[in-house]
């Protein structure tokens, strides 16, 4: 049986619980695979409290000061901007504030979320996919009922939206310019971190938290059937299931950056590069994964017989 089959859903609400303001699910990434847009949908359900401060990255990033400094002050600039172009709120400003000169503890953490109590209440780290199985440790003594969702993406495709964000963006450099050895440097340099190791982000979450808890989407699904992927979500979290409390602008992907096409021969580099990889994705999940396995061998063969 595919693992692809497992990916069940439950009804029972997991609501809010009167004795815990810890949150009732976790986003857990994966790195550029809908995660923004996730967290924009879910923000527009009723039911549903979304920690405003996107990527709290509290569990991932504990002790490291240098860090929490680069972060403070990113946040800061990007909540300022938010309010002055009219897409953030002025009532968040005071939760903004104490994220940024709190000091980070669990009870600092949960008091967070104090202002979603009689909501589903949840936030969404993607650096959580990679977390050591001590951290996953921690965050399951504090929230043993929280529920997991776990976003996975073509790891070709996934890697190819981070390298464009990290040198076209973020380093701003321009895509002429770039050769490619620069962009397989950057992909080989983010794959030693393990973002694509979906299977084996998996498992450390399942070591500590039953497959009933974790929720497994696919960026495909936003592409392809993003309403029925976010009605199969609210079921999941147990929040009403009704089309009413989906945005109308829900097909709108955010969050791309530049979007310039895949050269053939990178995408037949990285097809070899994580041949290994989508194989065992194919074989663990089936269906979408299993259509992954069948474009990256189609790049190959292309390549090889028509360079």
């Amino acid at each position: 049986m595919k693992h692809e089959e497992s990916i069940s859903i439950t009804n029972a609400s997991i609501g809010s619980d009167q004795k815990s303001c810890f949150p009732d699910f976790l986003g857990i990434g994966a790195m550029r695979s809908g995660t923004s847009w996730l967290s924009r949908c879910l923000s527009f359900h009723p039911e549903i409290w979304m920690l405003p401060i996107k990527e709290a990255h509290y569990f991932s990033n504990l002790n490291r000061k240098k860090f929490f400094n680069w972060r403070k002050k990113l946040l800061l600039k990007r909540s300022i901007q938010r309010c002055l172009c009219g897409k953030g709120k002025y009532g968040d400003v005071p939760l903004i504030v104490k994220y940024l000169l709190g000091s980070w503890n669990d009870n600092w953490y949960e008091s967070l979320f104090r202002a979603g109590i009689g909501k589903v209440k949840g936030e969404i780290t993607p650096a959580y996919a990679i977390l050591e199985k001590e951290q996953i440790a921690h965050v399951h003594r504090v929230m043993p009922n929280a529920k997991i969702i776990f976003m996975i993406r073509n790891p070709i495709e996934r890697a190819w939206s981070q390298a464009r964000i990290k040198l076209l963006q973020w380093d701003k450099k321009k895509a002429e310019e770039l050769k490619d050895e620069d962009w397989i440097n950057e992909v080989k340099s983010m794959d030693s971190i393990g973002w694509n190791e979906y299977i084996n982000t998996l498992n450390n979450w399942e070591s500590f938290y039953p497959k009933e808890q974790i929720f497994i989407g696919f960026y495909d699904e936003i592409i392809e059937c993003p309403q029925d992927l976010l009605l199969r979500l609210f079921s999941f979290l147990g929040v009403s299931d009704s089309l009413d409390f989906i945005p109308k602008n829900v097909s709108e992907r955010i969050g791309e950056g530049i979007n310039i096409p895949m050269p053939s021969h990178l995408e037949a580099f990285l097809a070899q590069m994580y041949n290994e990889k989508i194989f065992r994705l194919h074989e663990y999940f089936g269906g979408y994964a299993t259509r992954w396995w069948e474009q990256s061998q189609k790049s190959l063969y292309t390549n090889l017989h028509f360079k």
